[in-house]
């Protein structure tokens, strides 16, 4: 997920222990943007999160293994907003089943169809789940 911070990040990851629980946040592509004016310099960069269990030598497994731990974040960030926007897309469909009843009075039953397939179409857009257009009725 793209991220802007004021603070360059130290190095391929950071840790934040809460308890027992672990924040692992990867970072890629870290990129200085030229700052305007008197604004500070700020930085662009994907910053990817992952919550585990802390555990003993965590760090050195991490160390040991960054970028499957990398690939892991990038999948659980994937599949977890790709949830949230399918989860957003039937409920979309679920709004505008009525505009497809027999008796619904709409104008242009055609166009409540056409809409409908774009939104089940939604999860086959490119850049899904990151870029995603909703369509419109």
């Amino acid at each position: 997920m793209k991220a802007e911070s004021t603070v360059m990040p130290t190095g391929a990851y950071e840790i934040e222990f809460d308890g027992d629980m672990a924040k692992i946040t990867f970072y890629e592509n870290v990129m200085e943007q030229a700052p305007e004016g008197d604004e500070p310099v700020e930085y662009v960069y994907d910053a990817y999160s992952i919550n585990v269990r802390d555990r003993e030598n965590l760090i050195a497994t991490i160390d040991a293994s960054t970028a499957d731990w990398l690939k892991l974040a990038k999948e659980t960030e994937y599949n977890t907003l790709a949830n949230e926007i399918r989860a957003e897309r039937d409920r979309l469909l679920a709004a505008s089943d009525r505009y497809v009843l027999p008796d619904y009075p709409i104008a242009d039953k055609n166009a409540a169809l056409i809409y409908r397939q774009s939104l089940r179409d939604v999860p086959d857009q490119e850049g899904f789940p990151y870029q995603v257009v909703w369509p419109t009725l």
